[in-house]
């Protein structure tokens, strides 16, 4: 008797603990009361962020012997890998508040109470708040589930502070299973240890092509992202992502993920819509960047298969070039004569080989890794060299880039966020005429936001 009024105050204290709210965030984490050994039921949370808007993530970490699988997203990409279910908004839901639900199954048979703990995550002014949520420990063999206090979070390793098994490597190939899903026809194999990446393209008809990119030897630990650009006539749909954030701008796809599905291979893929009819394949360049022992890499992606779908190939058949041949005409042609052999052509002069001058070329050192700059100036037209000295006083020096249809004027290259911040507020200070100069900043080279680069390098903003 006793036994079951714990469990009624455990309930009830559940319950009172479903709100846990910090400042105005507020998350309801609603687990069923019971899950028996090879039930499947599902978990609704409810996150009422009142104003807060742009990126977010939301982790629910389980213990060995239950899994999760997608339910309701919200426009998030949903993973669950190395026992962590993670939605990811690269813009949260326009609504004050709204739900997610996922289905929680136990795979084997537990006999302990194991506890689930999770994180919501968010930028807010450009500093990422990690907010736990509500703690909950399930006795799945009783059906019971009861409340507990939050766990302490650690936001620099982004993970709760708390000891679990490993997971075995056969869950976790089972776990990134579900996020693949076809394979690409002819993808040749990496020969050694080397993460690879290659991309075959199918003809679907005379404006579309299929593109499938397969990551292979996959032992990448974290962030990774897919850059791929097409044609300027075309444009691109995402056809298979594997759980990464697409965006997609004019004529590139980039497919970035906060953690890689952990499988040994992992395929997406996309198409490519043009505006005209294509008589050849179109040209494609891509590249993988990702980090391995904290070091930024990059490598190219290859076109190793090209086929066409036998429904396009049987309806329009490719027709082979012609060689080109001479019409012949009604005159009759004379008798073939032997020509006598000509000395000179026989012993030809050498020709005289003018000497070609080689192009002389400054080639700049390529970025690696996050790296900040200050942008004092955008335009729709490159100045010339006195405008700065003479317009603001500047005279410093400072490189251009053409960035979204902009000319844009940056100075300085940092690896910390603060450096770049400390030289923005001396430039503001000292050329009070330039139109707020800001912090900018690039992974490999390539612009991306401030908040990203904060996500990558687990930098902290300073005002």
């Amino acid at each position: 008797m006793i036994k079951y009024a714990l469990l009624s105050f455990q309930f009830i204290g559940l319950l009172i603990l479903g709100l846990f709210t910090e400042n105005d965030l507020t998350i309801d984490n609603q687990t069923p009361p019971a899950l028996a050994p090879g039930e499947k039921k599902e978990v609704t949370i409810t996150i009422d962020k009142k104003d807060l808007q742009g990126f977010a993530k939301l982790e629910v970490f389980l213990p060995p012997g239950l899994i999760a699988t997608a339910g309701k997203t919200e426009g998030a990409s949903f993973t669950f890998n190395e026992q962590k279910a993670r939605f990811v908004w690269m813009s949260m839901p326009t609504e004050s508040s709204f739900k997610v639900t996922y289905y929680l199954e136990c795979i084997n048979s537990i006999v302990a109470a194991v506890e689930i703990k999770g994180a919501f995550s968010y930028i807010l002014e450009n500093k990422r708040v990690d907010f736990s949520i509500p703690l909950r420990t399930v006795d799945v063999n009783s059906g019971t589930v009861t409340a507990s206090t939050p766990a302490a979070y650690n936001s620099t390793t982004n993970t709760a502070q708390t000891t679990s098994e490993t997971t075995s490597p056969s869950n976790a190939e089972t776990a990134s299973a579900a996020s693949t899903s076809n394979l690409i026809a002819s993808a040749s194999v990496v020969s050694d240890d080397a993460v690879g990446c290659v991309r075959t393209i199918t003809q679907l008809n005379s404006t579309d092509f299929r593109v499938d990119i397969r990551v292979m030897n996959n032992t990448i630990n974290g962030f990774a992202k897919i850059l791929e650009t097409v044609p300027a006539n075309c444009k691109t749909e995402k056809n298979q992502d594997a759980g990464s954030v697409v965006t997609q701008d004019k004529n590139s796809i980039k497919f970035v993920w906060f953690e890689i599905p952990k499988s040994s291979t992992v395929d997406i893929s996309y198409t490519i819509k043009c505006l005209q009819a294509q008589s050849e394949l179109p040209v494609i360049t891509g590249k993988m960047s990702y980090v391995e022992n904290s070091t930024p890499k990059e490598i190219a992606i290859n076109t190793v298969g090209q086929m066409m779908d036998p429904v396009f190939a049987d309806s329009t058949p490719v027709q082979p070039k012609e060689d080109p041949k001479v019409v012949e005409t009604a005159t009759p042609k004379p008798d073939p004569v032997t020509p006598k052999p000509d000395p000179i052509a026989q012993n030809p002069k050498p020709k005289k080989v003018e000497p070609k001058e080689e192009a002389i070329t400054s080639v700049p050192s390529p970025e690696i890794g996050i790296t900040f700059k200050v942008q004092i100036l955008a335009a729709h037209r490159v100045v010339n060299k006195m405008y700065f000295p003479q317009k603001h006083g500047y005279d410093g020096k400072y490189n251009i880039e053409n960035h979204e249809g902009w000319v844009k004027y940056t100075t300085g290259k940092y690896n910390e966020y603060k450096l770049a911040r400390d030289a923005r507020e001396q430039i503001t200070r000292d050329h009070t005429t330039l139109p707020g100069p800001f912090v900018t900043a690039y992974n490999d080279g390539e612009r991306i936001t401030v908040q990203e680069a904060f996500l990558i390098s687990k930098q902290q903003w300073f005002k």
